[in-house]
Formats: structure tokens, sequence, C-alpha cells
């Protein structure tokens, strides 16, 4: 419901959603990526390997995150073993055991084992160096579709809808 209310007025959701990720090149980059089945400005080698590179990422902290029960299993059997027989060191263990342990092993395999999508990432933003003309393109073909009323229809079809009928921005 939101998102509708701030797709109806679109000279203030450009500038808002601008001035929200025009600081920083990547998160820019991410927008298109995100929208690139209905833009289309990021060529399609490109975008499978960001894809590529996306769920690489995802599959690693993952991995990451659920394999911390097995950290939490070795470190009961043995770093833990005594410290369970103290009353005042349960909650403390408790907590590094079943949150610290698996936090800890994400944000490690999400600094360190995963440098190589951020460097992708980075250096495909460096490629194409969106700016705010592209941003204002792709807001622009939003903006028809939705004063056509066929912006649903849009964002299914990306580059294969048809904009037959739907007439240009006045631009004053």
């Amino acid at each position: 419901m939101n998102r509708q209310r701030k797709l109806t007025n679109f000279e203030e959701f450009r500038q808002d959603q601008f001035d929200s990720i025009a600081d920083d090149r990547s998160k820019l980059f991410n927008f298109f990526f995100e929208y690139n089945r209905q833009f289309g400005f990021i060529n399609n080698d490109d975008y499978l390997q960001c894809t590529a590179a996306y769920l690489n990422y995802r599959a690693r902290t993952s991995l990451a995150l659920f394999g911390s029960p097995l950290v939490v299993f070795i470190a009961n059997k043995t770093l833990f073993r005594n410290f369970q027989r103290i009353p005042v060191f349960r909650p403390a263990v408790f907590s590094f055991k079943y949150i610290g342990i698996p936090l800890m092993s994400f944000y490690f395999t999400s600094k360190y084992f995963c440098q190589d999508t951020e460097k992708i990432f980075y250096e495909m933003a460096e490629k194409y160096q969106f700016g705010f003309y592209q941003y204002n393109q792709a807001m622009d073909l939003l903006e028809r579709a939705h004063k056509a009323n066929r912006l649903e229809e849009f964002m299914e079809k990306g580059t294969q809808f048809d904009w037959t009928g739907i007439p240009e921005l006045k631009k004053y």
C-alpha cells in the first residue's frame, strides 16, 4: 500500500529515491541490476555474471549461518564443557553460543570469503557509471506506464513491453 502511494506522485518518488542512492554508485548500480528486466540497461553477459556472483554470495553466507550449529556442537563438547557447571556463566555462554557464534560466522564469511562478489559488483558499477540521466530515463519509463494505467503489465513484461499507444511525456 505504501508503494502505491509513492508511485502516484512520480516527482517525489523520483527525487526521494535518487537522493537515497545517489551518494553511492554501488547502490545506484544495484537499483539498475535489480530492475534490469524492466529497463535493460545492463547487457546480458554482465547481468548473468552479477547474478552468479550474487547467488554465490548467498550460498556462502547461508552455509556459514546454517553451518554454525556444527560449530556450536563442537564448542559444547570442547570449550564450554566446564562452564555449564557454574550458574553465573550460563546466560552469557548460552547467548554467545546461540547468538554470537552464528552472527560471527555470517560476518566473517561475508567480510572475508565474499570479497570476489563485492569486487565484481564494484567493477560493474565502475564500468556502467550510472548517473542521473539514466535514472531519469528509468523513472520516465515508469511514469509513462503508470499514466497509461499499465504499470503492472510493464513490470511483468519488462523490455518486451509494447509501447505503442502510450504517449511520450511532455517536458516543460
